[in-house]
């Protein structure tokens, strides 16, 4: 996700869901923001889907 092997400006839209994104440096992060912009078209739309750490940290369990 930080080097896609695609051409740029090939989607409509990018979605990121869950916990799929943060798992790198604040550097390595911003590759990946780079290359989401680098392979959305002009008009494209970005959702990014993330957790709540703060009611994350109320109700976590460690096991389920």
């Amino acid at each position: 996700m930080r080097h896609l092997p695609l051409r740029p400006d090939i989607f409509d839209g990018v979605i990121n869901v869950w916990t799929s994104f943060g798992y790198f440096s604040e550097q390595e992060n911003e590759l990946v923001l780079n290359e989401i912009l680098r392979v959305l078209r002009a008009e494209g739309i970005f959702v990014m889907d993330i957790i709540n750490p703060e009611a994350l940290i109320r109700t976590y369990q460690e096991k389920d």
